[in-house]
């Protein structure tokens, strides 16, 4: 059964419907996305931390994750990382490419690039938008180990291994893989 957001895949997928049309234009192949996320850095007593969005809406729904999101058609990739940090948490970003982040999670339908950047923000977080429900600051260590969406746990690894802490032990007691399969 089509609706008007979600629709069933040959592979069983559930996907928003505009992923089937672009999917459909592509000569019926899904084609990864490109989004963008933010590590948005502070440091406070000489620890590292980072700001977090809760996420309102499914995939993941109630869980962390980095602010950022889908590139939108002919927007260049640092214009979409400044805009959504901004939507999301009210902060003006100052982005510095870091790495790209190879997001697949089949049993969800998920195949994006993520582009990351880093850098510092300015100004006062505004109330939750639309899109999240919460917006929080945490120790780099003590974001590892929150139930983060997508595979923003192991980006958030990679970046404190970057830091030079080890991501064994924050793995360890994360209540999520990587990449988590997520039953919707």
């Amino acid at each position: 059964m089509l609706n008007l957001f979600w629709a069933l895949t040959p592979g069983r997928w559930r996907v928003p419907l505009v992923d089937l049309i672009c999917m459909i234009s592509a000569g019926g192949r899904l084609i990864p996305k490109a989004s963008v996320g933010a590590i948005i850095t502070s440091g406070v007593d000489g620890s590292q931390r980072v700001f977090l969005v809760r996420r309102a809406y499914q995939p993941f729904k109630d869980y962390w994750c980095l602010p950022g999101g889908n590139i939108k058609r002919n927007e260049q990739a640092i214009d979409a990382i400044v805009r959504e940090v901004k939507e999301e948490t009210g902060l003006d970003f100052e982005p510095h490419f870091w790495r790209y982040f190879d997001e697949i999670i089949p049993d969800m339908g998920i195949h994006s690039i993520v582009l990351v950047f880093t850098g510092p923000a300015l100004g006062e977080t505004g109330l939750p938008r639309d899109e999240v429900t919460e917006i929080c600051r945490f120790p780099l260590t003590e974001a590892r180990c929150l139930k983060l969406a997508f595979c923003h746990g192991m980006i958030l690894d990679e970046f404190a291994a970057l830091q030079g802490q080890s991501s064994l032990l924050a793995r360890a007691m994360s209540p999520t893989k990587p990449c988590p399969t997520v039953v919707l």
